[in-house]
């Protein structure tokens, strides 16, 4: 079992967390419009696989990578603020991946701005 650091409960670690932190609920009125979602600012993050021919497609978009890193591995992040596209490699016993290409990321409509509503 185990035990709850402030208060000695043998609980299991779900309960503990339930017990100490109190539950964010959606309003029961809440709607949402999946066909009207907007884009709001923030980073949006994949991982590919670099393909033969140096690409990576990301949403449907094929971002040239700009080294040869043919079947290697590659982290894209698209920063909905900036309106860029972000491409990072990690070598082999690295710890931090490192910046090889940015591209201007064109956004077909308004980007707004990140309201915590909860």
């Amino acid at each position: 079992m185990w035990e709850c650091q402030s208060g000695g409960c043998n609980e299991s670690p779900r309960a503990i967390h339930r017990c100490h932190y109190p539950q964010r609920r959606i309003p029961e009125d809440f709607e949402i419009d999946a066909n009207n979602l907007p884009i709001t600012e923030g980073k949006v993050h994949f991982i590919r696989q670099v393909k033969e021919n140096e690409t990576i497609s990301v949403l449907n978009e094929d971002f040239d990578v700009g080294e040869s890193l043919a079947h290697e591995y590659v982290w894209a992040t698209i920063d909905t603020k900036q309106r860029q596209s972000m491409i990072y490699y990690r070598e082999k016993n690295e710890e931090e991946a490192g910046l090889i290409e940015i591209y201007d990321y064109k956004i077909g409509e308004n980007v707004k701005i990140f309201e915590e509503k909860f």
